[in-house]
């Protein structure tokens, strides 16, 4: 079994907004990374991470200490996101353009 993983987007250090349950925005500046396994050629999973800039700490703490999903905007995408630590995250669904 040959197992691969492909990246099939790479956003670097771009400015955007990360937006709580609440509406509450921040800006920050995030790079992405979404790869995508393939198994035999066959396309399997797909996931996406990356890392986070806030501009102010103290709105990243807030962010970071609610365990709810964010949705991240910049760079050409939406994605629906958990904060992992005040700098990285994980992409909890898929990655949209808009």
């Amino acid at each position: 079994m040959k197992w691969e993983t492909k990246v099939l987007r790479a956003i670097a250090k771009t400015d955007g907004t990360l937006t709580d349950e609440t509406g509450n925005t921040v800006e920050v500046r995030f790079t992405l990374t979404q790869t995508q396994d393939f198994v035999d050629g066959i396309p399997s999973l797909r996931s996406a991470h990356g890392t986070i800039e806030f501009r102010n700490t103290s709105e990243g703490w807030r962010m970071f200490n609610s365990s709810a999903k964010k949705t991240l905007k910049g760079g050409g995408i939406e994605a629906e996101v958990f904060v992992a630590s005040l700098d990285t995250f994980r992409v909890a669904g898929s990655v949209n353009d808009i």
